[in-house]
């Protein structure tokens, strides 16, 4: 069954009594603040001022000495040179400020009523000082006084804000002007009289959907670009791209090639990876055969699949012919790309087929070049360029 007490008035100590059950209470007299047990402490009903806000009125009093009730004050009529605050537990309103609970650290932020700019910012530079239970003496070290200077009349408006130190286990939030804070720790900062360093903001500019990337790894290096982003040429990209990682995409405007970065490598998928033409006739080719036309060097990253596609317009064909093609000029690809094997009556013929291959399976990972060439099936032949140039082509065809 619950406690039944009927009528009831707290009782008064003036100090703490023994803890009482979850739910019992007291009233300080010394402190003039309602205590709350919850069984094993007990617990001030008053909200501290570590992470809030109270308001003031300005005392111009430089002494060591009580400010009066609602009201505070400073050792020193410059802002830059005050080393302790002389606050009143109570403020304007009345209400008991836990100004016990600030610590050596925290961040504590005066500014006067209605004029954000003028304002000043300290840090606790020692335990404060509890005088009588009616007012303290906190030692402080400036930090930042606002753009509009901090030197309030008497009896002037003032609210502070105070911040637990970096690490505390309450927001920390700073409202005032001077330097930025550089501590990770704070939660939020509001500049009052100016505009805030480039650290941590977005950059101006930008288009419609484009995105904000890292320009290197340099904290808050950053740009807009476009997704996949967007350069003039191979040597723009790799200037303002030196390291990308692996699956970044990126378009060159120059050649419209789109590429991907696989291995530490940039690779154009899926397209064109080279072309080479023959313009000029080759003729009297035997059955030792001959290499016609040989690409540029191509890399082909790991887990590819490469087609290889040759062309060859001929002539002499009534000894027939077939077209071949080749990795570094040596290792063939595996089977003949067209073959003709020749008719009495024939003077032309198209040769035009391709070839498969990938790497690593048969083509390891690395630089190549490929070449298509012909063999006469007996006597010689002629290549014809004149109206019809011969071309091998080298495709990326996707993942093995």
């Amino acid at each position: 069954m619950p406690r039944t007490f009927g009528t009831t008035n707290l009782a008064p100590y003036s100090a703490a009594p023994a803890v009482g059950p979850a739910g019992d209470a007291y009233y300080n007299t010394a402190e003039k603040v309602l205590y709350l047990s919850d069984g094993t402490a007990w617990n001030s009903s008053t909200t501290a001022v570590s992470a809030g806000s109270a308001n003031y009125k300005w005392n111009t009093s430089t002494a060591a000495a009580d400010p009066g009730t609602g009201r505070m004050a400073s050792n020193n009529a410059a802002a830059a040179s005050v080393t302790a605050l002389y606050l009143s537990v109570y403020d304007q309103s009345g209400s008991v400020i836990r100004l016990d609970a600030i610590n050596t650290g925290d961040g504590f932020v005066i500014y006067q009523t209605g004029a954000l700019n003028s304002s000043v910012r300290y840090t606790v530079s020692a335990t404060p000082t509890n005088n009588a239970n009616t007012w303290f003496t906190i030692p402080v070290t400036w930090q930042a006084t606002g753009s509009a200077g901090f030197v309030p009349g008497n009896n002037a408006s003032v609210q502070i804000q105070a911040t637990a130190a970096p690490g505390g286990s309450t927001d920390e939030v700073v409202v005032a002007g001077g330097a930025e804070p550089t501590s990770l720790a704070l939660d939020l900062w509001v500049d009052l009289d100016g505009v805030a360093s480039a650290a941590g903001q977005v950059p101006s500019g930008g288009a419609a959907l484009q995105a904000l990337f890292k320009n290197t790894s340099t904290d808050f290096d950053t740009g807009w670009q476009n997704a996949p982003p967007i350069f003039a040429s191979t040597a723009a990209r790799d200037a303002a791209w030196p390291s990308p990682p692996n699956g970044a995409m990126c378009t060159t405007t120059d050649t419209g090639a789109l590429w991907q970065r696989i291995s530490g490598v940039w690779y154009k998928p899926n397209s064109l990876l080279a072309r080479a033409v023959l313009s000029t006739d080759v003729n009297g080719i035997g059955t030792g055969g001959a290499t016609l036309i040989t690409t540029g060097t191509v890399y082909i990253p790991s887990g590819r699949w490469i087609q290889i596609l040759g062309h060859l317009n001929m002539n002499g064909l009534a000894n027939g012919c077939y077209m071949w093609g080749r990795v570094d000029a040596s290792a063939y690809l595996g089977h003949r790309l067209a073959q003709f094997n020749g008719a009495a009556s024939s003077s032309g013929f198209l040769l035009h087929g391709s070839a498969m291959t990938n790497t690593p399976t048969y083509v390891a990972v690395g630089n190549h070049t490929f070449s298509i060439g012909v063999n006469a099936l007996s006597g010689t032949i002629n290549t014809v360029t004149t109206a019809d140039p011969g071309y091998i082509e080298v495709y990326d065809m996707g993942a093995v």
